[in-house]
């Protein structure tokens, strides 16, 4: 069992903000994957024109497909090989880096961390082989085990500096402000975004060779009856609270009425989701 959406809040639909989330899967080889484009800024001040200016396609959006599309083709060409192991994910990472450096030297010729920022993207993916599933993360999109009574097996870790107790926000430009000030989101870009020499640092797929060491990957086995939820940002914190599960998320869960009714999930997440998520679940058959 494959199933998978994305959500957004309905005030971006309102706006005609596009969807920045991606995800792509491919059922004979189960290989998944998701990806969330960071979200472009449109002017300094991020006045009323921001939305109706807001570039569509979105180049975050277009980074996040390049990465799905390219990170499944990598892998179902590996998958054929009898020694696959878990490097291979960080390869897949690496191989649609490359290609997001590509689009970005193309169509981003000098990126400023704002108006003309880089197209990046964070994501998650994974391929199942003989009751191995090997994954691999950058940031704050993530992948989740349950097993079949919905206890938690396995959760990557979340990282990035959305999360309030970065120590980014510790840095005295910062404190007292969020993402919402564009200043913000200038110094978190040149500063802290794929920059090894900053320990508070956090990795984002914008083509940029460092980003290769904020991938995270490896191997867990499953077993019959478990659930694996592979999830951008904007449904990890549906599902999570302070790594904990969230007990309505759970309620619904381990109700099981989902399962044959995947509308209720959905239905669930979008009246939930603060700007914009996607859930991929596979279930070992």
């Amino acid at each position: 069992m494959i199933y998978g959406f994305s959500v957004k809040n309905l005030d971006l639909e309102i706006n005609k903000r596009p969807l920045e989330d991606s995800f792509y899967v491919d059922r004979e080889n189960n290989i998944i994957c998701v990806a969330d484009g960071v979200t472009r800024d449109w002017d300094l001040n991020r006045d009323l024109k921001f939305e109706e200016n807001y570039p569509n396609p979105s180049p975050a959006r277009i980074v996040a497909d390049i990465f799905c599309k390219s990170f499944c083709d990598f892998l179902k060409q590996k998958k054929q090989e009898n020694t696959f192991n878990e490097v291979y994910i960080k390869d897949a990472f690496e191989y649609s880096n490359n290609l997001i450096q590509k689009w970005n030297q193309e169509n981003i010729s000098e990126p400023d961390y704002l108006l003309n920022d880089l197209a990046g993207c964070v994501s998650a993916g994974m391929v199942f082989i003989k009751d191995i599933v090997y994954w691999g993360y950058i940031c704050d999109c993530g992948i989740c085990i349950f097993d079949k009574d919905f206890n938690l097996k396995f959760k990557t870790k979340d990282e990035g500096p959305n999360l309030k107790h970065s120590l980014i926000w510790k840095d005295p430009r910062l404190i007292n402000t969020d993402f919402n000030n564009p200043e913000s989101r200038k110094i978190l870009r040149k500063d802290y975004r794929n920059n090894l020499n900053e320990k508070n640092s956090f990795g984002v797929l914008t083509g940029e060779k460092s980003a290769m060491n904020y991938v995270k990957f490896g191997k867990v086995s499953i077993d019959l009856g478990d659930f694996i939820f592979i999830y951008s940002d904007g449904i990890s914190d549906i599902i999570f609270n302070n790594n904990k599960l969230n007990s309505d998320f759970l309620k619904l869960l381990k109700s099981k009425k989902w399962i044959n009714n995947f509308d209720k999930l959905r239905t669930f997440c979008l009246n939930r989701v603060g700007t914009e998520g996607t859930l991929v679940i596979f279930g070992k058959p």
